[in-house]
């Protein structure tokens, strides 16, 4: 390292110096311009110098400036060390501050500038004279401590007359620093008289773009006192900070986030809230309470008929029409849509050309021959994906029973290639009757012993059939041939559908074989 003089820079003293010397030469080619540092600095006074430096060599050296001697109390190093690319220059920056209570004498001591293994030192002598007499004193004290960029410091200076005269005329400063360098922000300054106290309030600007951090507040009392100008200074500080809702994240403040925030779990808690009432409200209105594994229902096919929807959903229920080989009990109170259920399966079957014999005993099925008329009934077709053109007749007959002995031909009802459906109406008969004519019909199936299928052909529907029942005017004779029916009955490809007001009756070889 090798040192060479430069007058250091100082704003407090005239007196201040640096001593000349003939440059020595270190091992190594980092070039100082300083070759020693004397001052003479007042109780209290603060100031500050550089240390310039050259790297002669042609590769990066890093200088590591330290203290030795009584200079850590006065004494602060800004750079605490110094990067030098080949061939360039830098400076460390050295602030003197002297505290208003240390006794006045000389201080000794040096800088090390280390490089590597190889170190100089530059001497350093600080005189400190006792502070004048002052005769004012000041306060600076911002009155918000956060203030957020582009707004006021607004600052209260408070003057005090020491009373070693009436009066004091002096020039106040204010100054708004960064603690890093002490680069002047703002500054303003104005002049007062000071007999006894005295106290305003001034206002510095802070830029729009300054960066957020801890700023020093800087008063500076200036006046005259035995021909001597004089300083009274005190310092404080101010946080410089941006508010957190004022944030700016991704181009936006942060309080507009917590505004959506707010409005969205406002949205959110109505919402489930009035969900939670839907459900509840749907809850106490619904009628089925059965979990389905919708998985294992039947699906569209060609062979599936479209019976509806599940209840209380938009689900598309189908049925394997071949199920109804084993047979069908349809049950529940009057009103309850017994028949009408039926009459949708009976639909399907005719669409799927299987003929459909109905034993109806109330006349409720007469319809079937004619396109359906009924406004209510054509309301409803939307909720099902049909349209009223859709409505239609099917081939058929109707035959009025009036006699329990009326013959019937199965093979009739089971041969014709185009599907009909047969309607005998049992309205004229008594319950005696109608139970003996059920009977009939199915010994007269049994009698003429049709061949056996594999798939439906015949679907054969026994409404109010628990009118068969003994307690129901029945002779028990129809039921007993029902049993024997739902037995054997499908290996001839024929299904029964049976339509009762009573399911708990339906015990014994009927409940066992649906």
């Amino acid at each position: 390292i090798t040192q060479v003089q430069e007058t250091p820079q100082t704003n407090e003293s005239e007196e201040n110096e640096t001593n000349e010397s003939v440059p020595i030469t270190v091992q190594g080619s980092v070039n100082v311009a300083t070759h020693s540092i004397v001052m003479e600095l007042y109780q209290g006074e603060i100031t500050e110098t550089k240390i310039s430096l050259k790297n002669t060599l042609n590769k990066s050296v890093t200088v590591e400036p330290s203290l030795e001697g009584e200079l850590s109390d006065i004494i602060y190093i800004v750079n605490k060390s110094v990067r030098l690319g080949a061939g360039k220059d830098a400076q460390i920056k050295i602030r003197i501050a002297i505290p208003p209570d240390i006794p006045p004498r000389i201080y000794y001591g040096s800088i090390v500038l280390k490089v590597g293994d190889e170190s100089a030192e530059i001497p350093v002598n600080i005189r400190v004279l006792q502070a004048t007499r002052e005769l004012l004193d000041i306060r600076v004290s911002p009155l918000i401590d956060q203030v957020k960029p582009g707004e006021p410091v607004r600052v209260r200076v408070d003057l005090y007359n020491l009373g070693a005269t009436r009066r004091v005329d002096t020039t106040i400063t204010l100054q708004l620093l960064n603690p890093n360098d002490l680069e002047k922000i703002d500054e303003i300054s104005d002049t007062l008289a000071v007999e006894t106290s005295i106290n305003v309030i001034r206002n510095l600007k802070t830029p729009k773009d300054l960066k957020e951090g801890r700023y020093i507040v800087k008063g500076i009392a200036t006046y005259t006192n035995a021909n001597n100008t004089m300083e009274a200074t005190a310092i404080s500080y101010v946080s410089i900070e941006i508010p957190l809702l004022e944030r700016e994240y991704y181009g936006h403040p942060l309080w507009m986030y917590l505004i959506l925030a707010v409005v969205l779990l406002i949205t959110a808690t109505t919402t489930g809230y009035i969900y939670k009432k839907k459900k509840e409200e749907e809850e106490r209105r619904r009628r089925y309470k059965a979990l389905l594994q919708l998985k294992n229902l039947p699906k569209a096919s060609p062979k599936n008929a479209f019976i509806g929807k599940v209840a209380e959903t938009g689900i598309r229920a189908f049925i394997r029409l071949n199920d109804l080989m084993t047979h069908a009990l349809i049950a529940g109170a009057t009103g309850a849509g017994k028949t009408i259920a039926a009459q949708v399966i009976a639909e399907e079957a005719l669409l799927h050309n299987k003929n459909v014999a109905v034993f109806d005993p109330t006349g409720q099925w007469t319809g079937f021959l004619r396109a359906c008329k009924n406004r209510a009934m054509l309301k409803k077709y939307p909720l099902f994906g049909m349209k009223e053109k859709d409505a239609r007749g099917f081939e058929g007959s109707i035959k009025l029973v009036e006699s329990p002995d009326m013959k019937i031909n199965i093979k009739e009802l089971l041969e014709p290639k185009k599907a009909r459906i047969t309607v005998f109406v049992l309205d004229r008969l008594s319950p005696e009757q109608i139970d003996k004519f059920v009977a009939n019909t199915v010994k007269q199936v049994f009698n003429q012993r049709p061949e056996e299928q594999k798939e439906l052909k015949l679907l054969m529907v026994y409404d109010e059939v628990h009118r068969l029942l003994p307690k129901f005017g029945g002779s028990g004779e129809g039921f007993l041939q029902i049993e024997r029916a739902v037995r054997e009955f499908r290996k001839w490809g024929i299904g029964l559908i049976l339509i009762s007001q009573v399911l708990s009756d339906f015990v014994g070889e009927i409940r066992a074989n649906i």
